[in-house]
């Protein structure tokens, strides 16, 4: 399973198949998530001090073969368009990629885990995605919460999931619902897995910057 396919079962509700929080970041989650699939899997990294290229900017490693998966193979693609990436730069340009929640849905019904459910009304179609089985995912969720809540110290998928989640402000609605804990605990935790993580970095400066240009628009047309 990629991370992708992970962050998305977490988005969506299991019974409706809608989103369990609607927020205009997860497109910007998702294509975070492509990029920590295609960082775990060594296919970019980031740069440090020292290279021929500055600093934090994502660069391909050209010594190994593309994925083997489709979509990452296509996502890595878009990323060799340029040499050097704006880690914020290249989310934004992951998260134009074709259908993406669309075809990571497709994924995931292929895999049995969510079906279709298509609806329609005065003309317009539209599909939602209800959960087939909830094991996996509740297993995905009940390893997040060990680190929220137990201290458990996370692996690289867990610490990509809480971060890209701490990214958009939604750690409690998606993980933590119903749960007692201590709130300023887990937005301290939360902060610093965001901050070590480079991939979250980039996902909250690319959701950052949409915000801030949404807003210069909003002021400039008034």
């Amino acid at each position: 399973m990629l991370v992708a396919e992970d962050l998305l079962l977490l988005l969506t509700d299991d019974d409706s198949g809608k989103p369990e929080v609607m927020t205009s970041n997860s497109g910007f989650l998702l294509a975070g998530a492509l990029l920590a699939d295609l960082a775990l899997s060594g296919h970019l990294r980031l740069t440090e001090r020292g290279e021929t290229t500055r600093r934090n900017r994502i660069v391909p490693d050209p010594g190994l073969e593309p994925p083997a998966d489709p979509l990452l193979a296509e996502a890595l693609s878009r990323a060799a368009r340029k040499s050097s990436w704006r880690p914020g730069a290249l989310v934004s340009a992951l998260s134009r990629l074709p259908r993406l929640r669309t075809r990571l849905f497709e994924r995931l019904s292929r895999a049995e885990l969510v079906q279709r459910d298509e609806r329609s009304f005065l003309g317009f179609r539209w599909s939602r995605w209800p959960a087939v089985a909830d094991g996996h995912e509740a297993d995905v969720r009940r390893g997040l919460q060990d680190v929220l809540l137990l201290g458990a110290a996370p692996d690289d998928r867990q610490a990509a999931l809480i971060g890209l989640l701490a990214a958009a402000g939604i750690v409690p609605r998606i993980l933590l619902r119903g749960i007692a804990h201590d709130g300023a605990g887990v937005r301290r935790q939360t902060k610093e897995l965001r901050t070590r993580h480079w991939v979250a970095r980039a996902t909250y400066d690319a959701i950052q910057e949409a915000q801030a240009a949404a807003a210069g628009a909003a002021t400039g047309g008034s």
